[in-house]
């Protein structure tokens, strides 16, 4: 599982598994692959979610800040990155009642993954839509975990409850995901 992971991601740097998940509670991590860049005297230099530039690294070693207004182009660059996969993940999510158990475990991680780094990545003024997102989102998936994955899901209970707030979390934040990044979400984004 790990060295899939490292290959999808093209992660070449060592790796920690911590099944416990506690390395992950004491760093305040909540989602994969993430990184955190620690000074010397232990401060924190940076933090990314998902896959990271190796530049970037090396000029933050090397003292060469980016400016403020950098930092926040880069901030909605990267918001709008996740939105577009989150976007990808719910066309994705179409092939769901006719994919493997293994496909259908990767869709719905897919989803969550990019509905959570959405979260995390947005701008202040998309805080709340972004996180009320990505919970609904995390709710729907865990319904379907819950029923173990049916092939049909609107089998699984809660199915109708969990796919309204996820529709309502999803209209609630098209208009702002689509004039910030220029992506549409889908009413049902998952299946």
């Amino acid at each position: 599982m790990a060295k899939e992971f490292a290959d999808t991601f093209d992660i070449t740097h060592t790796l920690l598994w911590d099944q416990s998940f506690q390395s992950w509670a004491q760093l305040g991590v909540s989602l994969q692959p993430s990184a955190k860049l620690y000074g010397a005297d232990g401060e924190l230099l940076a933090e990314w979610l998902g896959p990271f530039d190796e530049e970037d690294v090396l000029e933050l070693i090397d003292g060469n800040q980016v400016s403020a207004a950098d930092g926040a182009e880069a901030t909605v660059e990267r918001f709008c990155r996740y939105a577009d996969r989150l976007s990808r993940a719910q066309s994705d999510a179409g092939a769901y009642s006719t994919a493997s158990d293994d496909q259908r475990q990767r869709i719905l991680d897919d989803l969550r993954y990019a509905a959570n780094a959405l979260a995390q990545t947005a701008p202040s003024e998309l805080a709340v839509l972004s996180e009320q997102l990505a919970a609904a989102m995390r709710a729907h998936s865990q319904v379907l975990l819950d029923a173990d994955l049916p092939t049909d899901p609107s089998a699984a209970g809660g199915y109708d409850d969990s796919a309204a707030a996820l529709d309502s979390a999803i209209a609630a934040s098209v208009a702002a995901l689509n004039d910030t990044c220029g992506v549409m979400l889908q009413p049902h984004a998952t299946p």
